[in-house]
């Protein structure tokens, strides 16, 4: 947002934080002119896909995971799990990975706050599963380890309401936020994402 305020000073900016169902809400209800959310078959938005990213194994740095190394699934198998509720979308598919693969799932917690997952997990209380974005900070720090999981990925959209056009703000954060996704995932700084035609909501690869 740094830079988008540097660039266009005069433009007051309304900035909210939630998970995908209740900003696509938002978006249906025209009280958003857009938004960044995990892809998904919603009526109402106009959807353009951004990038697909790897969902991570995170657990506390004893567990010695690496950024380098994919992970099976089964890695995570009757490891406690601390993960988001069920009204966000990155539950839904590891709900469904988990599932297909036959694997049963030990939960000891939900929160929607990844910041708060990620401090638990770096105390050792558990294991979570989510995207680069959610834990760059707390692996930066060292606080946490990570492993990418194979065939395991979400996808992220950038939304609008279907009637009507952007206004003009909004076209250009869309316009600056696609051109500072392509330079970081181009330059390797954001592990695990890629800006590759993306058409299909959330899923688990099949083997």
């Amino acid at each position: 947002m740094d830079e988008y305020c540097r660039r266009y000073a005069d433009v007051h900016l309304h900035i909210r934080e939630g998970i995908s169902i209740d900003l696509i809400g938002n978006i249906q209800e025209s009280k958003l002119d857009c938004a960044i959310v995990v892809l998904d078959d919603t009526p109402g938005v106009d959807v353009e896909p951004l990038l697909r990213e790897a969902l991570f194994l995170v657990g506390p740095p004893s567990a010695k995971l690496a950024l380098d190394t994919l992970v099976s699934l089964r890695e995570a198998e009757s490891r406690p799990l601390i993960l988001t509720n069920r009204m966000n979308n990155f539950r839904i598919a590891i709900e469904n990975a988990f599932a297909r693969d036959g694997i049963p799932m030990r939960i000891l917690a939900d929160s929607n706050s990844t910041s708060m997952i990620s401090g638990l997990v770096a105390q050792g209380m558990a294991y979570s599963i989510l995207p680069y974005c959610a834990i760059c900070s707390a692996l930066s720090e060292g606080r946490i380890s990570a492993s990418p999981i194979k065939d395991l990925y979400v996808d992220w959209a950038f939304i609008h309401p279907s009637h009507g056009e952007l206004t003009t703000p909004g076209r250009l954060f869309r316009d600056l936020l696609f051109d500072m996704i392509q330079r970081k995932v181009e330059s390797g700084n954001w592990t695990g994402a890629n800006t590759a035609p993306v058409t299909s909501p959330l899923r688990h690869a099949p083997r």
